[in-house]
């Protein structure tokens, strides 16, 4: 099997939770359009999904340190979890993008990458899993995502 179909594979075992939130976000900037009043509960609550998913709840074990950055690339067994790591944060910075106004989306993509940096060093210091580089590239590259969605589609709304 290729690549592009393994990966297809791994998304249908996705837990259904997950698509939940991935078809909840996007579907929102339709449904938000510019209502903050909508566009921030939602993403107070996708904050708390990310913290239940990466350190909430979490068992102690041995702190583990990789410094490598791109380590974890060149082990196919890891490349569904480097593939969550990017979609992980896409629906954070789109719904941070709608609910910041702002208009080049920086200080939105900081904003992922200060989240991401954050939970790597909760899971060190609690030793509840992995610090590594390659999570905070691949949640940051995710979260520059969600601001290019959240970009194309106020281009689309202002379209209309």
């Amino acid at each position: 099997m290729d690549f592009t179909g393994s990966i297809i594979n791994e998304f249908k075992s996705l837990p259904s939770f997950w698509w939940l939130w991935l078809i909840a976000a996007f579907v929102g900037v339709w449904v938000i359009d510019g209502k903050k009043n909508i566009a921030r509960p939602l993403l107070v609550t996708y904050i708390l999904f990310i913290l239940m998913e990466t350190v909430i709840g979490r068992k102690a074990g041995i702190g583990q340190v990789e410094l490598t950055p791109f380590w974890s690339y060149s082990h196919p067994e890891l490349r569904m979890e480097i593939v969550l790591n990017y979609i992980l944060f896409i629906p954070l910075g789109l719904l941070l993008y709608l609910c910041s106004g702002e208009k080049f989306g920086l200080r939105v993509v900081m904003a992922g990458f200060l989240l991401s940096v954050s939970i790597e060093i909760v899971q060190l210091v609690f030793r509840i899993g992995l610090f590594e580089f390659d999570d905070m590239i691949g949640n940051t590259v995710g979260c520059l995502i969600g601001v290019v969605v959240g970009k194309m589609c106020g281009r689309n709304h202002a379209n209309k």
